[in-house]
């Protein structure tokens, strides 16, 4: 028997299983299935179609349909990454499925459980506020006006209304094909620190330190203090001349990589000793074994990390400075709210006419959440050349300080949290440190372990960097 129903206003075809098989499902889509009587496509879909019709999770890695476990009423099957199967999530999929086959909202990461009609699990007095800077498209009728902590992470129809109706800046799923399968969410998200704070009622928060932190910098910034008046941040050489305007213009939608680019140049100047153990030449000199591949590892190291970097963004949705900042500035959030009673003054006195008006940007912050960071992210030259070459403690230095302030910089244009570029920073190390070794071993004929075991000697936290002394948890790099 073949049933119908409406899906995102196309109808679709299912075919009822069988009785023996009442209670498995199979995909609305079986493209790229390696075994098409399983009923899931291993690049296809994230969802199964019950017998009824009805949206259902499956199983990854498994890419199995799952049944539905009548005596738990939030549940959608084993996964081999779960850590307790009888809860019914599958701690590979940030959604549970219930009873009758419904989705439910996302399962709480930590403990891997489903949490209901609630969403993710918030800490006690977060205030709900997710990132919410949405441009719609002409002629389209907004759908939704407020995203909450239940929206995120972005999935199913409210990723595709906003993929498709909005402006929004790469909104990349689960599913997207740039991410090969990677569980963003799963896997890095305990490497960087775990979910960054958020607004929070309790005024002692560590949410309100960072937001002040950014408006003492805008406040800087509006009066034009010179850059070196600036805490805990010093420019590399090759910024040495740049104002503070200046220097949060140079990450405003420049070309990708394009400052590193700069640095290169400058660094190719120097002649530097590279690690022929790690990255053999073919010859005395060689141009394709030099600039060419250094020309093309910027793009590469960028190309890695941004399609992860963005669904991470989609699947924690931390607002914008500049968001919360117009909030208290209209009244919208007060003392009431938990916002520090000097935090208020500060931000009234900045006199803002527009949300935009808090950055150094027309414009405003990009279309996209602020956690993590993209430009930290794919600031990652400082690891992947420290590994090719022998680099002087005093190269290395203003290697990592470009990393560095091609992150920091967006905070001094007020479009980033301080934690956000460390976790971008730290997400880039992570990324680039898993391919890496496999890149050069294809590309470049490298040994994968020599390639591993030189990085594994560079990677570190950024929280532990200090850019003015250029040391390392205390230990200077030079």
């Amino acid at each position: 028997m073949t049933r119908f129903f409406l899906l995102q206003g196309a109808l679709v075809a299912v075919i009822a299983l069988p009785p023996a098989f009442a209670n498995y499902f199979h995909c609305i889509n079986d493209k790229q299935n390696g075994a098409t009587d399983d009923g899931c496509g291993i690049g296809g879909a994230d969802l199964c179609v019950a017998s009824n019709g009805v949206l259902m999770g499956h199983d990854s890695p498994g890419n199995k349909c799952v049944p539905c476990v009548e005596s738990n009423p939030y549940n959608n099957g084993y996964s081999p990454f779960n850590e307790n199967p009888d809860d019914g999530c599958s701690a590979s999929r940030p959604f549970c499925v219930l009873e009758d086959g419904s989705t439910s909202p996302p399962h709480n990461y930590g403990g891997v459980q489903c949490v209901g009609q609630g969403g993710i699990t918030t800490v006690p007095g977060d205030l709900g506020l997710r990132f919410n800077k949405i441009k719609w498209l002409p002629n389209v009728t907004p759908s939704f006006s407020t995203l909450g902590p239940d929206d995120y992470p972005m999935r199913g129809a409210l990723a595709r209304t906003l993929q498709y109706e909005t402006y929004s800046h790469s909104v990349v799923t689960t599913a997207d094909p740039s991410l090969r399968g990677a569980q963003v969410e799963d896997h890095y998200l305990p490497l960087i620190g775990g979910r960054p704070n958020m607004p929070n009622s309790d005024s002692s928060h560590e949410y309100w330190p960072e937001l002040e932190h950014i408006v003492d910098v805008q406040i800087a910034r509006i009066r034009g203090d010179p850059v070196s008046y600036l805490t805990n941040f010093k420019v590399p050489d090759l910024w040495n001349s740049l104002d503070i305007d200046q220097v949060a213009e140079r990450v405003h939608d420049e070309y990708p990589g394009s400052n590193q680019a700069d640095f290169l140049i400058e660094l190719f100047k120097e002649e530097p000793e590279f690690d022929h153990d790690v990255v053999p030449f073919r010859c005395q000199r060689d141009f394709i074994g030099l600039e060419i591949r250094f020309a093309d590892l910027n793009t590469w190291a960028m190309g890695e990390v941004a399609p992860r970097n963005f669904n991470m963004k989609w699947t924690v949705g931390r607002s914008r400075p500049e968001e919360i900042a117009y909030m208290i500035a209209k009244g919208d959030l007060t003392e009431s709210d938990g916002v520090p009673m000097h935090l208020v003054a500060k931000i009234i006195g900045m006199d803002l006419t527009s949300a935009e008006a808090f950055t150094a940007y027309p414009e405003g912050c990009p279309l996209h959440p602020a956690w993590p960071a993209m430009h930290s992210a794919g600031s990652s030259s400082s690891l992947w050349l420290a590994t090719i070459m022998k680099l002087t403690p005093a190269q290395y230095c203003q290697a990592l300080r470009m990393d560095y302030a091609g992150s920091y910089a967006r905070t001094i244009a007020g479009v980033h949290y301080p934690s956000d570029n460390i976790a971008g920073l730290n997400l880039g190390h992570e990324i680039i440190k898993e391919e890496l070794p496999s890149h050069f071993a294809k590309n470049y004929g490298s040994d994968e372990n020599a390639v591993r075991a030189k990085m594994q000697s560079k990677l570190f936290d950024w929280a532990d960097f200090d850019p003015v002394t250029c040391e390392i948890g205390g230990v200077a790099v030079f």
